[in-house]
């Protein structure tokens, strides 16, 4: 199966930018980069802040590792503004929380 990051590559998916560490750079807003990235058993949404580019500040899993979850997550980044006081859609995980919900992964 193809690889998330060569997926990536081959449909030029904008702006979308590789990261060294497998993440994906998907957008930036004045404070902050909207990122996701591979975790063990998922994709995660991560909002990082500038300033600190090695940490988040905010986080939302997205049930399972494979392209069609890499694909919602990546829909979801390119959809959510990325302010304090909203959230991306379909997450199943708040990283930070710690809340669940349960939502359909397909």
């Amino acid at each position: 199966m193809m690889e998330a990051k060569e997926f990536a590559q081959r449909m030029k998916l904008g702006d979308i930018i590789p990261q060294e560490d497998g993440s994906f750079r998907v957008k930036e807003t004045a404070t902050h980069y909207i990122d996701v990235v591979p975790m063990i058993y998922n994709w995660r949404l991560c909002r990082t802040p500038k300033d600190r580019p090695m940490t988040y500040d905010r986080g939302w899993c997205y049930r399972g590792t494979g392209l069609s979850t890499f694909l919602k997550a990546i829909g979801e980044a390119m959809a959510w503004d990325g302010a304090d006081d909203t959230e991306p859609a379909g997450w199943i995980k708040n990283a930070l929380t710690g809340e669940h919900r349960d939502v359909d992964s397909s």
